[in-house]
């Protein structure tokens, strides 16, 4: 049986051969093009979206012949316009959080609208928007605790209660992004890092010893935390494994979505969590190893040895992520204090 593709391939020969491939096969993709860029212009996301997708599909069929002038000229020109998209994109998102979305009506439903383009461009791009995105909603909260009023010990409680605050306060703002990004659940995870940052800051330039009963509670703030935490991203269908946090040490929360796959825990180390999952859809299985290493030189040999032992548990594909914690720069190494040790 010929396939669609080698009957595409055989037509695109054809006409090559008679010399009328740009004539006959290329004004399709130069008008899809060309649409895109007026699209572009008039920041008419919702349309630039599908029009993508479609010009996507278009340079796919057409890969093998990128050598052709004129399909190298369309590709570099599509390129030009993503890029356009992006600027548009990342500019628009900028004015969020500015009080503009109250002025401007139809604000919020266009930012919802460049969510389909960026979802239609690479997926770097989306990753780029959401830590942009996280990183200015935690600038002034940074700001506020790393003052010398609110940056202590005893004062932790705040913190929790400010990232509360915004979550319920931006709901509207929440509504823009596709659920599928997770933004509200990642820029959690950003907060407990950066406040984890600070907090080991305080602790390593304290004269004395913090008080046990402060400490405590500190401990029972991060618990509930953790479950609201679980509460944002809580639906029936999403299944997760953790490896609690210890002392300074982060912990590690790997979640998946039970309809696409059927994840089991594996093992639970001191710095590893290894979970075994099976695609639902289709014939596939891997295994993902979640780490978080230690500063500490002697403690970081036990990473590597729970690391090689569990991977003797099983064959096939595995992947390991998450923070192995290494000093790039000495400024680093000041920073967390290392030099005392």
């Amino acid at each position: 049986m010929v396939t669609l593709g080698q009957l595409q391939t055989f037509f695109v020969l054809f006409y090559l051969s008679q010399g009328s491939f740009e004539t006959t096969f290329l004004p399709s993709q130069v008008s899809a093009v060309e649409q895109l860029q007026v699209m572009a212009s008039k920041r008419h996301y919702k349309e630039a979206a599908a029009q993508l997708e479609a010009v996507n599909q278009l340079c796919s069929h057409f890969e093998a012949y990128r050598d052709i002038p004129k399909i190298t000229e369309l590709r570099e020109k599509f390129k030009s316009i993503k890029q356009v998209l992006k600027s548009h994109v990342f500019s628009d998102f900028s004015s969020l959080g500015t009080g503009k979305e109250t002025e401007e009506s139809n604000l919020l439903q266009q930012l919802s609208d460049a969510c389909l383009v960026v979802d239609a461009l690479e997926p770097s791009v989306r990753e780029e928007l959401v830590k942009i995105f996280c990183n200015r909603e935690l600038t002034s909260y940074q700001q506020i605790f790393e003052g010398a009023e609110l940056a202590k010990l005893d004062k932790t409680e705040r913190r929790y209660a400010w990232i509360k605050r915004r979550l319920r306060t931006n709901e509207e703002i929440w509504k823009i992004f596709p659920r599928s990004w997770h933004v509200d659940y990642l820029l959690c995870i950003q907060f407990c890092k950066l406040t984890r940052s600070q907090l080991v800051e305080i602790l390593v330039s304290m004269k004395e010893k913090p008080d046990v009963a402060t400490l405590l509670t500190e401990s029972k703030l991060e618990g509930e935390f953790e479950d609201m935490i679980k509460e944002l991203w809580g639906e029936r269908w999403v299944k997760y494994a953790c490896l609690q946090a210890s002392g300074t040490k982060e912990g590690i929360m790997m979640l998946w979505d039970s309809r696409l796959w059927r994840g089991e825990v594996l093992e639970i180390g001191s710095y590893i969590l290894t979970c075994k999952f099976e695609a639902m859809l289709q014939d596939y299985k891997c295994h993902i190893t979640g780490v978080y290493a230690p500063n500490c030189t002697f403690e970081r040999e036990h990473v590597w040895e729970e690391i090689g032992a569990v991977r003797s548990f099983f064959e096939g594909p595995w992947a390991v992520c998450d923070d192995f914690n290494v000093t790039r720069f000495p400024s680093e190494k000041i920073a967390r204090g290392e030099h005392q040790q």
